[in-house]
């Protein structure tokens, strides 16, 4: 888990309000091809009736001088996503986020990790998936009883790219804005 994670649960299980986000990542990381150098940006979009962020990586097949071409001339890009938390409707009395990862194509392996911050009373939860060899994974996790307050979800993912392609692994994140639940 990293530092940020770690503050983040030491302050919503310490019950310290915190603000709406923390610092911008900016642009994210490079996917290199040879010696060429491209950055790719951050996207928002909605694609639920509650939508939450989502950010991008793309890695592409390392091209090398006299080497036959056994790698596919493609790129490969995973957006992963976060939906605001939310008073559940399929596991009644608890609070609950959603999160996935969605790839162009398989990629070698997936890890998300999903974590619920209950900032009014001082709570959070998480769990942990994984996956080899798919284009996508998704879960949720929830916070057991729902009490009305101010909630945020944030997803970490880490994708293992395909023999061939470079930058691998990638780990990035993504975060919902802080909203408020009423159970």
């Amino acid at each position: 888990m990293r530092l940020r994670h770690s503050v983040k649960i030491a302050a919503a299980l310490g019950a310290v309000a915190i603000g709406a986000g923390f610092l911008a990542q900016g642009s994210a990381n490079a996917a290199t091809v040879g010696k060429e150098v491209t950055t790719v940006s951050f996207k928002l979009h909605a694609e639920t009736a509650t939508p939450g962020p989502s950010a991008a990586r793309t890695a592409s097949p390392i091209i090398r001088a006299g080497v036959s071409a056994d790698v596919p001339a493609t790129t490969i890009t995973c957006t992963l996503t976060i939906d605001n938390p939310h008073h559940s409707t399929h596991v009644p009395g608890t609070a609950n986020v959603v999160a996935g990862v969605s790839c162009g194509a398989p990629v070698s392996s997936i890890e998300l990790t999903i974590y619920l911050f209950d900032f009014t009373h001082g709570r959070g939860e998480e769990d942990e998936f994984s996956n080899v060899g798919a284009a996508s994974l998704s879960g949720n996790v929830a916070i057991d009883p729902c009490e009305s307050g101010d909630y945020e979800g944030l997803a970490e993912t880490t994708v293992t790219w395909p023999p061939g392609y470079t930058p691998s692994p990638q780990t990035w994140d993504e975060e919902s804005p802080v909203v408020p639940i009423s159970c």
